[in-house]
């Protein structure tokens, strides 16, 4: 069994407080409440959420801080330079790093200093956080195809574990990367539904209307867009709340110009960014999750949703699938924009007490997902496998 003296360097852009960036802060957050009793992490960050122009307030910068059960550093704007990140890992003695994402700017620095043999030879591990899924890679395209035909090359990406987070992601790793990339299943650990969150009762789903959530970042992967055009024509009493920050602006622009043509009988109101802490309670009030990403290795809010009991509407793009089957929703494929208006018509139209069930089926899959997935024991298996 690991111990607490097994050091976990890990390389983000964003981390706590912070909660615009997404998905990557939770999965590091959760694996660092997970796994705290066996790694000792130690973690170097940005001093600012994704999007904000200012540090956050309360912290300590370029030092190390206490941060939950992690050591944070959070390095101000241009400060992480070859010879900072060098002492940092000399100071830390890591036996693995763990970088989180392939085309994220830390990422990208670090490999290069490692390229060129400016940093110690310790074993990395590469989390790409679904951005080799084929949707993700299609925006911006070019760009990233170039860096991964270079980076491959010049040898950037030898000597890598990578972290697929599922079969799919493992699928998308050696098709982007090729098949000597070596690779390990371990799924993202999700967050655990508090107490008090559990207590909360759902009201009970209006016949001929629905409650229906988008909550994730606003961006093109996240598919805002494609919601909209499929709320264009139903019919019946609907209440669409969008949560998530917006980047870029030019995008958010576009859907708001979309959701103003919506006709009456759907009420859209964007409520703004959501903090981690307040998404399950916020889920609890609502029928349906709504989602058709372009590409999730994980999707820890569509993990949430079934833990609040809250059925899904999603792409095909994720590794939830068959979920009609299992009564948890739908995953659709994008190129089936009928398929998705008839669901949707199906979800307003739905009664009461399939809705229940469909609920009950949700809590009770997340349930048994975290019981049978052996999520930690795999992660822990990823650390070793590094070493």
């Amino acid at each position: 069994m690991a111990t607490a003296l097994s050091r976990i360097l890990v390389l983000i852009d964003h981390y706590l407080p912070g909660n615009k960036a997404g998905g990557p802060v939770r999965s590091v957050a959760n694996m660092v409440d997970g796994l705290g009793d066996l790694f000792s992490f130690w973690i170097v960050t940005r001093d600012r959420d994704w999007l904000d122009s200012g540090p956050y307030c309360g912290i300590s910068v370029n030092t190390w801080s206490q941060v939950g059960r992690s050591m944070v550093y959070y390095t101000s704007p241009g400060s992480l330079s070859y010879g900072k990140l060098k002492r940092i890992v000399a100071d830390v003695g890591p036996e693995v790093i763990y970088l989180n994402g392939l085309f994220a700017p830390y990422s990208i620095r670090f490999l290069g200093w490692r390229r060129l043999g400016l940093l110690p030879d310790t074993p990395v591990v590469l989390a790409p956080r679904g951005e080799l899924s084929p949707g993700a890679l299609k925006l911006k395209w070019f760009k990233k195809r170039l860096f991964i035909s270079l980076s491959s090359r010049l040898g950037l990406l030898d000597r890598l574990l990578w972290q697929a987070t599922s079969p799919l992601e493992e699928r998308d790793i050696s098709v982007s990367i090729g098949n000597c990339a070596r690779s390990v299943i371990a799924p993202n650990i999700p967050g655990a539904c508090d107490d008090q969150s559990r207590q909360i009762s759902r009201s009970a789903k209006r016949p001929r209307g629905m409650r229906i959530v988008y909550l994730s970042r606003i961006t093109p992967k996240k598919n805002l867009s494609y919601a909209v055009k499929m709320l264009s024509g139903v019919r019946g009493d609907v209440t669409f709340d969008i949560y998530g920050a917006a980047d870029p602006e030019s995008y958010w622009h576009s859907c708001q110009s979309m959701l103003g043509s919506l006709p009456e009988n759907v009420q859209v109101e964007y409520r703004g960014n959501l903090p981690n802490e307040r998404v399950a309670e916020t889920l609890f009030g609502y029928d349906f999750f709504f989602l058709p990403t372009l590409g999730e290795n994980f999707g820890h809010a569509i993990f949430e949703s079934f833990s609040a009991g809250c059925p899904v509407l999603i792409s095909d793009q994720t590794p939830w699938r068959n979920l009609a089957e299992q009564h948890l929703g739908w995953d659709i494929a994008l190129d089936e924009p009928d398929r998705w208006r008839s669901v949707l018509q199906e979800c307003i139209d739905m009664e009461a007490a399939r809705h229940d069930l469909m609920s009950k089926a949700c809590t009770d899959f997340a349930g048994n997902w975290l019981r049978s997935s052996g999520v930690l024991d795999k992660s822990i298996a990823l650390f070793r496998d590094a070493v």
